[in-house]
Order: structure tokens, then C-alpha cells, then sequence
């Protein structure tokens, strides 16, 4: 017998299907993992898409008059890069993950730029970043991972940070089909959607989650953020009739001033 072989009575005692009940740990080290794994960083929303949010967000935030903005779930730090490249003199960015590889990652390729002010690991919040020192905080394509426990610290804690009249600007899947993306484990039998999302979004119940919190609707829409061969094939699936899935959803909220 092969040694890599296991007997097929040792893999059944091992198997049971049963749906993931996901844990802090269980997030880490999903999102430890991919941040290790180069051939995942296509699949980040942040790599495929960043630039086109921020080319986006431009029509409804004056991006150039905001001096610190943090990129909340900053992962590797593709968002980062993007804003790096188009901020001007004496603005900042910075990053908060709760993946101690994700933020070590992006310490490594960012920590001596000038427009780079740092990220922090954490595993709880609040942070360590000062009340109301943010004008702008983006959280992209993170609610969808956040249980209500978290999705409720997440939100009060872009509170906290943004300065009045500041901007939170959220992306996140639009009517997304969980069941989809799930997977299981051929070993030990655990389902679970391969990106731990654990929610679903609505044009209507993005918006209120946040004006539950105090924030201001200022923009909420459905749209499509695909990367570019993507956006090209749908082009062409409305030129023969095919209808377009918005599959983002794309929200701007606003503290506003006392």
C-alpha cells in the first residue's frame, strides 16, 4: 500500500458534513493564508477593482481636499496602492486589518513611503487610531464577512474615527447568491463559502444599517465593478440583449457635523 494511502475506513471516521460556525480563529487563518498565497491576490475586490472605486468615489467626495483616510480591511494593500498613487502632498493614508500577515505585508511594501502613515493589526477595537482623526475611512468588501456583533463594532468604530462631515464609503456584493460559493472539505466534511461571507446586502439594507448608526445616505447604488475583460464581455452580452448584473453595491455615508 502506497504510503500516502489512507484506508478508506480512517478518512470515513474523520468525515462528518457540518455547516462552519466561524470563529476569530477560523477567519485568521483563512485570511492568513491567502495573503501568504500569491496566486490569490487577483481574487482581493481591492486588486481587481480599487482604482475604479476611487475614479468613482471622486464624483461624490472631493478626494483631493481629505488629508487622512484609512483603508479599514486593508488586507495585502492593493486599495492602499491606489491611493498612493493618487494622493498629493501632505495627504496620508493608512491601514487596519485583523490578519497580522495581511498587515505585516503591507508594512513591508509601504512603511518608507511618504504618503503612507501605517497600519495596525488588531484583534479587537477600538483601535489605536485617535477619535475623529479620519476624513474619509473606506471599507471595502468587508461587511459582507462582519456577523452582527461585528458589523455593529464596525460601524460604530468608523463613527469614532471620521471627524464631522467625514465619509465612510462601503462596497460590498449585491444580492449575492451564498450558497454558490460554497465549498467543503473532501477530509474533514466542513461547508463553508470559500471567501467567509456570511451575509447578504440589499440596495435598501446597506443604508440602513449605517443610518441606524447616525450616518447620512449621501449615495447608494448598484453597479458593476468587474475587472476589465469582464466589463468588455458584458458590453457585448447588452449588445445582443443580454441584461447587466449589477453585482455591486457601492454606498457613501456621511457623520454629519454637530
Amino acid at each position: 500500500m502506497p504510503q500516502n494511502k489512507l484506508p478508506n475506513t480512517e478518512v470515513e471516521q474523520n468525515f462528518h458534513s457540518h455547516v462552519i460556525q466561524w470563529s476569530d480563529l477560523h477567519v485568521s487563518r483563512l485570511w492568513d493564508y491567502y495573503s501568504k498565497n500569491k496566486s490569490y491576490d487577483h481574487q482581493y475586490f481591492s486588486f481587481q477593482a480599487g482604482a475604479h472605486v476611487l475614479d468613482y468615489v471622486r464624483s461624490h467626495i472631493d478626494l483631493d481636499r481629505q488629508i487622512h483616510i484609512l483603508d479599514y480591511g486593508c488586507g495585502p494593500g492593493f486599495l492602499i496602492q491606489s491611493l498612493i498613487s493618487r494622493l498629493k502632498k501632505g495627504q496620508i493614508c493608512y491601514g487596519l486589518d485583523f490578519s497580522k500577515d495581511s498587515v505585516s505585508a503591507v508594512e513591508r511594501r509601504f512603511k518608507d513611503h511618504p504618503r503612507y502613515g501605517g497600519s495596525h493589526h488588531v484583534e479587537t477595537l477600538p483601535s489605536p487610531y485617535r477619535d475623529e482623526s479620519m476624513e474619509v475611512i473606506f471599507v471595502l468588501d468587508v461587511i459582507e464577512h462582519l456577523n452582527d456583533a461585528y458589523l455593529t463594532e464596525m460601524i460604530l468604530e468608523s463613527r469614532r474615527l471620521l471627524k464631522p462631515g467625514g465619509y465612510v464609503v462601503v462596497t460590498t456584493r449585491n444580492h449575492e447568491d451564498l450558497e454558490a460559493e460554497k465549498t467543503m472539505c473532501p477530509e474533514c466534511g466542513c461547508i463553508f463559502h470559500r471567501w467567509q461571507h456570511m451575509r447578504i446586502w440589499t440596495p435598501k439594507s446597506l443604508p440602513d444599517a449605517f443610518s441606524a448608526h447616525g450616518f447620512k445616505t449621501r449615495h447608494i447604488h448598484a453597479t458593476n465593478f468587474s475587472i476589465p475583460y469582464q466589463r468588455l464581455l458584458k458590453i457585448l452580452f447588452l449588445f445582443k440583449g443580454f441584461p447587466l448584473k449589477r453585482s455591486n453595491l457601492i454606498y457613501v455615508g456621511q457623520k454629519e457635523a454637530i
